[in-house]
């Protein structure tokens, strides 16, 4: 098997032109950082056995729906294989090891609306990759896997999160930091 080629997320070509990014409507801010998509589709003629990419730590958590092939994940020295959507938490190095047919749709939370749904603690959730399927209804995951570009994926999910943000505006409370 030929070598897998790195390439440094850092890259600033590499991010421009290989990321579909658009942050989050007003109305759902506080909650959605941004959607992005990879767009690796250039890439494969100069990397067919596939390359690996590194997100650095950050906060908050992402929300991947795998819309191709598998791939495999490395949190620090745990690797995953992933298959689904996953619940990833941004608080460790993330690698990913890219092949062909690989198409992943994420959002970039603040803090999940979820919260509003169900009852979930999310400080659980900060050292492993979670297959956490029941965060998200099946028929919006489903809807974004059929949807024929990023810019109708984030209409669908900015459309259900707005709807939830809604019903349940009466329990938000702004907080001012002097």
């Amino acid at each position: 098997m030929a070598a897998v080629r790195h390439i440094e997320f850092f890259d600033r070509n590499h991010f421009e032109h290989c990321y579909h990014r658009v942050k989050a409507k007003p109305s759902i801010s506080l909650f959605i950082d941004f959607f992005w998509e990879f767009n690796f589709d250039d890439l494969w003629d100069k990397n067919p056995n596939g390359f690996q990419d590194i997100l650095f730590p950050d906060l908050g958590y992402t929300y991947m729906i795998n819309m191709g092939t598998p791939f495999v994940m490395q949190l620090n020295e745990d690797t995953n294989k992933i298959i689904t959507d996953s619940f990833i938490p941004r608080f460790k190095n993330i690698t990913c090891y890219h092949t062909p047919g690989n198409r992943i749709f994420g959002i970039k939370f603040k803090v999940s609306p979820v919260i509003f749904e169900k009852e979930i603690d999310f400080s659980e959730y900060k050292e492993y990759v979670f297959p956490l399927a029941y965060l998200m209804d099946r028929a919006i995951v489903e809807a974004v896997k059929k949807a024929p570009s990023f810019t109708e994926r984030t209409k669908i999910i900015t459309n259900h999160y707005e709807n939830i943000i809604k019903q349940h505006s009466g329990k938000l409370k702004k907080v001012s930091i002097v």
